[in-house]
């Protein structure tokens, strides 16, 4: 019994002693965790955007079924950032397509711009006029519902600063993006 007993021991601390436990520690500065903070909301309202754009989802009811969100619940600077963000997503592809032919490109402020290719190519003009707006409006949503922007001077612009990084990262080979000194550099 006893030599049965070792022998369990002994196999319990050698399973014991395989065991490793690994910790990946990563700091993080204060820039980066507001970038993550930012890009979080911005996340949010994404899954939002989604609940919204049903067609029960705020006011009457429709077919016997009640709405979503009661109409009086919905927060009218919400609606239009969610608007904004859905129409973004109805445009990416088009997007996608004028910058891939170098019509269009990425700001160093997170904001579309008509390249010189583009220029006079009414339809980029157009779809870039429809997409700045369409972030404008989501900017200025994160910029007043991100807690560590709420009450800073500069929220709106730092909120820029991070979407033009976020963008940026997004582009493939083939297209433009204006740098800080406003010249066109191709990817």
């Amino acid at each position: 019994m006893n030599t049965i007993l070792r022998v369990l021991a002994v196999a319990l601390l050698a399973v014991l002693g395989c065991v490793q436990a690994q910790f990946n520690v990563e700091l993080m500065d204060a820039k980066t965790m507001l970038e993550n903070q930012v890009l979080g909301s911005y996340a949010e309202l994404g899954e939002d955007v989604w609940m919204v754009s049903n067609v029960r989802a705020v006011g009457e009811p429709i077919y016997g079924y009640e709405p979503l969100i009661p109409e009086a619940e919905l927060d009218p600077e919400k609606a239009t950032a969610l608007s904004a963000l859905l129409d973004s997503l109805f445009m990416a592809d088009e997007m996608t397509r004028l910058k891939m032919s170098g019509l269009i490109g990425e700001t160093s402020l997170g904001y579309l711009a008509v390249t010189p290719k583009g220029e006079g190519y009414v339809y980029a003009e157009e779809v870039v006029w429809r997409e700045n707006n369409n972030r404008d409006l989501v900017y200025a949503r994160l910029a007043v519902t991100t807690p560590e922007l709420a009450h800073s001077s500069e929220a709106r612009t730092e909120v820029e600063r991070i979407f033009a990084r976020y963008y940026r990262e997004r582009l493939v080979p083939g297209m433009f993006y204006l740098d800080e000194t406003e010249t066109w550099l191709q990817l």
